[in-house]
């Protein structure tokens, strides 16, 4: 993996994360909308997916494990 496609992965962590941060604050709201809620948690679970997909199928991690 190039170190600009690291620099990406990065920041698609950084973006999902900046997510999370909103849900979080979001659910202290004094009537928060449940249901919008749990959209944008399960476009986050996909987001977090991809990522660990894009981590699992990695050529470099793969050669470190060995």
């Amino acid at each position: 993996m190039s170190k600009k496609e690291y620099m990406d992965l990065m920041e698609k962590f950084f973006d999902a994360n900046q997510i999370l941060e909103v849900c979080q604050g979001y659910t202290q709201a004094d009537t928060p909308n449940i249901m919008i809620l749990s959209n944008v948690l399960f476009e986050l679970t996909k987001r977090y997916t991809d990522l660990y997909l894009s981590l699992v199928t990695n050529k470099d991690y793969r050669e470190v494990e060995k």
